[in-house]
């Protein structure tokens, strides 16, 4: 039987960031630990950032540090969105792979069925992952979040789509596993300075479609998202999916 084809990991095409907080050393450990073991080590930079780490993480982040290009750790809890700006900073591929800590590689080609979706895409998709939605008015950094979008710079006038009962609902890729294009997050100055720990991921999915762009819906596709229940329970998971 002929061999099927597989797509050719470009060098250094993608960053992988990944952000690991406090004293949950044993997940920081397994979300590194399945990227180190996947295919390929040399085709992705990986970007680490360690909020208030304990001294288990920290010393597992030490014993690593050969196989981290960059390390920002803080010593104060500056929370996601602003630890987020700093690894993007440092990040210099055409791609971005962003994990929280809650989500795992399974399978070690995984960077490889990424690619290939977006390599299927159009130009106009600028980012990946799994979507979810969520209906009805919300606060975000303590605004009406329709009066936070008119706000922003990327608003270009679209008004929110409709879900139940004529709700505005919005679409996103769930903050703890998504990939997107660089020069996108470039271009919408991202992540929103006014953003700290809360819906970055839905308001991103609002920025990408005020700028006529799409979000490539791939589900999980080799990876676990979202695995820790301090996060989620899995009723609010499902509540969130399409």
């Amino acid at each position: 039987m002929k061999k099927q084809a597989v797509t050719a990991v470009p060098n250094r095409r993608t960053s992988i960031l990944v952000l690991v907080y406090g004293d949950h050393h044993e997940l920081a450990r397994r979300c590194l630990e399945s990227i180190f073991a996947m295919d390929e080590p040399e085709c992705f930079q990986l970007i680490v950032g360690a909020n208030i780490p304990c001294a288990e993480t920290r010393g597992f982040l030490e014993e690593s540090r050969h196989k981290i290009d960059h390390l920002v750790l803080s010593e104060v809890n500056i929370y996601k969105n602003p630890m987020m700006n700093r690894m993007l900073q440092l990040a210099e591929t055409e791609l971005v792979w962003w994990f929280d800590d809650d989500s795992v590689v399974a399978q070690p080609d995984a960077l490889r069925q990424w690619l290939a979706k977006v390599d299927q895409s159009p130009e106009r998709t600028v980012q990946w992952g799994d979507i979810w939605f969520v209906d009805g008015s919300i606060d975000v950094a303590n605004t009406p979040i329709e009066d936070f979008i008119r706000e922003s710079s990327w608003y270009r006038g679209l008004e929110p789509r409709r879900g139940t009962g004529g709700k505005p609902r919005w679409h996103f890729a769930t903050g703890g596993c998504w990939m997107a294009r660089r020069s996108a997050l470039q271009l919408l100055q991202w992540p929103d300075p006014r953003l700290v720990i809360d819906f970055e991921d839905l308001i991103l999915g609002e920025a990408i479609r005020q700028q006529g762009w799409t979000i490539g819906d791939i589900g999980k596709l080799g990876v676990r998202i979202n695995t820790e229940t301090r996060r989620w329970t899995q009723s609010e998971v499902d509540a969130f999916r399409p």
